[in-house]
């Protein structure tokens, strides 16, 4: 980057903790939302708050407070080994990944940060690049990584140079094994506000009105990115299922297309609609900023997710008072105390998912029950009031203590970076 970078960066007073936040996303995912909130409770509480973000964001939620937030891109394609093919490419992604490490590295020694702020294991370069430069890292790692053997490095890497990591729940702290001495880690759930999913019979009408789902019609609500992990497919084959007993109810899908989702998944959920008559029972929305008012109109609230770590969507329909019906996925047995406040069903399996949201759909009582006990949870373990000022004592847990030496893989980093501004010198480009 040939601009000066430190024209970002305003001067602040000596008791104001300057703090970079690393995103691994420009998506807007639930790990996005959430570092959002993060960064906006932050900066409410006096501290500078900048975040970089691997590609342009290009509507921020007008919901959260982000005026004091400074907010940049340093480039880093969205895209894993994995599905990079050909030699050539991954080789170009490689090279591109170094160079976002340099970029990182040069912005946090310009910046004079007193701690990084990492969102998601995701965000590995980012922090590679910050501790690269000598600083404190905290790391909250908001999702389930599956022990593949790039992930196993990924976690080698964090545990190695993150100063102290904060979990979501303690069961995605599984995969990390054993703290290691020189670390501290802290369990934190992601919070929701209640009383924001307190909607009022004039917003469901409204709701009801505007989707053309009259006020008598069941609905179901699904929350999130439309992907293969999400388990769109297993959900509307269990949807199929539905209808053929309760031929009115609607099914509400919030969210846009994921990133990583191909043309040939998004045609084969039309397929399994077209395929079962289901083109006036399924609504798609995208995006929404109004899921409060969309949680608030539905009946019943279906995770079928093949891979979570703490859903904020589930917290949000336990915030409306909604029934749940979800995947056994990581945290949601702590989340629905194994199955009282949610029935939980295995993932991948259509006629579990079927056979549950029909026993809801029969039985107004346990609904209620279950959305009641639901709420009241969410009220006492999720408010933000309670959370945040959790998150900002374990981030500012490290900015007035040293540093200490850097580890042995830190310096390794520093000088693979800087061998590789040598390389650049000598005309080989990314």
């Amino acid at each position: 980057m040939k601009n000066n970078l430190s024209r970002l960066f305003s001067p602040a007073s000596s008791n104001v903790t300057n703090i970079l936040c690393i995103s691994h996303s420009a998506e807007l995912s639930g790990a996005t939302l959430s570092l959002l909130r993060v960064a906006s409770y932050l900066a409410e509480k006096g501290h500078s708050i900048t975040i970089i973000f691997p590609e342009e964001v290009h509507v921020f939620p007008s919901t959260i407070k982000l005026d004091n937030v400074r907010k940049t891109v340093l480039y880093n394609p969205e895209l894993s080994w994995v599905e990079t093919k050909g030699v050539k490419k991954k080789i170009s992604l490689l090279w591109q990944r170094i160079k976002y490490v340099r970029q990182v590295r040069r912005f946090v020694k310009q910046g004079n940060f007193d701690l990084i702020y990492v969102n998601s294991a995701m965000a590995l370069f980012g922090g590679l690049g910050a501790k690269s430069a000598g600083k404190k890292v905290v790391w909250h790692i908001r999702e389930d990584l599956p022990l593949t053997p790039g992930n196993r490095l990924r976690i080698i890497i964090i545990k190695k140079i993150a100063n102290s990591i904060i979990f979501v729940s303690r069961s995605i702290a599984r995969a990390f094994g054993n703290k290691p001495t020189h670390q501290e880690w802290f369990f934190i759930p992601n919070p929701v506000e209640v009383s924001k999913f307190k909607v009022s019979d004039d917003e469901i009408a409204t709701g009801r009105k505007e989707l053309n789902i009259p006020d008598n019609t069941p609905v179901i609500i699904n929350v999130g990115f439309i992907s293969y992990r999400k388990g769109i497919d297993v959900l509307l084959r269990a949807f199929s299922l539905v209808i053929a007993e309760y031929p009115q109810v609607r099914l509400l899908i919030v969210g846009e297309r994921a990133r990583t989702t191909t043309d040939t998944y998004w045609n084969e959920l039309q397929r399994i609609i077209k395929e079962n008559n289901m083109e006036d029972s399924v609504v798609f929305t995208g995006f929404r900023e109004d899921v409060h008012r969309l949680v608030g109109l539905s009946d019943i609230f279906v995770l079928s997710s093949r891979n979570e770590a703490m859903p904020v969507c589930v917290l949000e329909a336990m915030a409306g008072g909604k029934p749940i019906v979800a995947t056994n996925v990581d945290a949601i047995t702590d989340i629905l105390d194994n199955g009282k406040l949610g029935i939980i069903v295995p993932p991948d399996n259509p006629d579990a998912l079927a056979t549950a949201i029909i026993e809801l759909l029969q039985d107004e009582t346990k609904r209620k029950n279950m959305g009641q006990l639901a709420q009241e949870k969410a009220i006492t373990a999720y408010q933000p009031e309670k959370i945040y000022p959790e998150i900002e004592s374990a981030i500012l847990r490290y900015v007035h203590s040293s540093v200490g030496r850097l580890s042995r893989l830190s310096r390794l980093i520093g000088w693979s970076v800087k061998s590789a501004k040598s390389v650049s010198r000598f005309g080989v480009r990314g």
